[in-house]
């Protein structure tokens, strides 16, 4: 039988959404659960198909898997069995690619299939890659996979030619357990490495952000199991605001937190949504009927407007009087 949605409009949105936690946070945290033995458990964890397969992916390798709750998820890698990360896994799902950090780092070895198949034109991963190589670790490609020995990496410095979010990600999982201090130059700044980073020094790691761009590294020698809640998931409050932006109404957005939202949050003012933040989360409303204001809206790395929020604004400025631009 066909399943469909039917939606009956007309009606303005009211009422409280607890947001989840971030998708793009927890499958990292999930992968960096690998560099310690001892049990980890991850609180507010989005049940999605992502989390699932890069659960499955962890599982591949040995590591052990217990939803303690609905979104308490506890994982413990004390025997990895597998180093290898199939293609099936990373064709449909990219992010799992940030699994050849915490291998390297506590087996200084890894085999993982590439994204892009057996094509060797676009690499989507090379500046991961690169960054690997720079700290000496050796890699062969064939016939799909990136075979990479880690064995020879050391502490060292790298500059990402261009942003990368998951490259930054991968490059500080990698480095955790290198002696020395690393220093990842031109990297990402978007809140989600942030809560990455937090989880990573609860665990016994010694990593911060210099400015300008910078993330230093002190490798120890191994980390511990801990405990963390997964942040709320900015993409999913965006949404939600714009629809109550878009239908009129007000509505809570419990968990949401204004300091990840800067961007949109200023974006939608100027358009005429107006908004409240507290500790707890933020208020949004629009009365229904007012009129919107046409905007300019340019997407940029972190701390400008994510990529991410132009499809769903993109719908509240077809309600505006006037002409915005995207």
């Amino acid at each position: 039988m066909e399943e469909k949605i039917i939606i009956e409009g007309g009606s303005s949105l009211q009422g409280t959404i607890q947001i989840s936690g971030a998708k793009n946070t927890a499958l990292k945290l999930i992968a960096a659960a690998l560099l310690t033995k001892e049990p980890v458990i991850l609180k507010n964890v989005p049940r999605l198909s992502d989390i699932e397969l890069m659960v499955k992916a962890i599982e591949i390798l040995g590591a052990r898997i217990e939803w303690l709750d609905e979104h308490i998820l506890k994982i413990q890698a004390e025997k990895i069995t597998s180093y290898k990360i199939p293609e099936e896994i990373v064709s449909q799902m990219r992010a799992s690619f940030v699994i050849l950090g915490p291998l390297l780092a506590r087996f200084r070895k890894a085999i993982i299939a590439n994204p892009g198949g057996c094509k060797i034109g676009a690499r989507p991963v090379n500046r991961h890659i690169e960054g690997f190589e720079n700290l000496g670790a050796k890699v062969l490609f064939v016939e799909g996979y990136y075979h990479i020995n880690g064995s020879q990496m050391k502490a060292g410095e790298f500059t990402f030619s261009k942003n990368t979010h998951t490259g930054t990600e991968n490059l500080i999982l990698g480095s955790v357990l290198t002696s020395g201090t690393t220093l990842i130059k031109n990297a990402a700044e978007e809140p989600e490495i942030d809560d990455l980073i937090d989880f990573l020094n609860k665990m016994g790691a010694k990593i911060k952000r210099e400015g300008n761009r910078q993330i230093a590294i002190e490798g120890v020698n191994e980390l511990f199991g801990t405990e963390h809640t997964v942040m709320p998931d900015r993409n999913e409050a965006a949404t939600f605001a714009i629809a109550v932006a878009v239908t009129g109404g007000k509505i809570f957005l419990q968990g949401a937190q204004a300091k990840d939202l800067v961007a949109f949050l200023n974006k939608i003012e100027k358009v005429g949504v107006a908004y409240q933040a507290n500790p707890n989360g933020i208020h949004v409303w629009r009365k229904n009927g007012e009129n919107l204001n046409p905007i300019e809206i340019e997407t940029r790395p972190h701390p400008g407007f994510m990529t991410d929020w132009h499809p769903p604004f993109t719908v509240l400025l077809s309600q505006v009087n006037g002409e915005s631009t995207v």
